[in-house]
């Protein structure tokens, strides 16, 4: 369901409504409706939020929260933050010890992410 799936990817991305509207240009008052279901939102919308956490509208209104790959997230989020703290300024600065480096978080990030999964069918 959109308010179900909506919620659980901004809830990954560590941010409140609010700090959602700002990075999206919509309002508090939309995102909260979208996630207690008492809105479906405008096509324009669903694309805004999709862009927004690079999934598709399909996935972000499904009921099918699975199909949103928390894998590639992870890896996006991972580069983001290594271009960000200036690690990577372009291709060439990839050097060995940084891809062993990267390629270790990728595989932490995806046996926690397992885990996190069993968890959830476990209970």
């Amino acid at each position: 369901m959109l308010g179900e799936n909506l919620k659980k990817l901004r809830k990954e991305k560590g941010l409140t409504q609010r700090q959602l509207a700002g990075e999206t240009g919509l309002s508090v008052s939309i995102i909260s409706k979208l996630e207690e279901g008492k809105k479906t939102g405008s096509i324009e919308t669903l694309q805004t939020l999709s862009n927004y956490f690079n999934v598709t509208v399909d996935e972000l209104s499904e009921n099918k929260s699975a199909n949103i790959d928390k894998k590639e997230y992870a890896v996006d989020e991972l580069l983001k933050r290594l271009v960000k703290k200036g690690l990577i300024e372009n291709v060439e600065d990839i050097d060995s010890d940084l891809q062993k480096l990267i390629t270790y978080t990728i595989k932490e990030t995806i046996n926690k992410i397992i885990e996190e999964e069993k968890i959830k069918k476990e209970q």
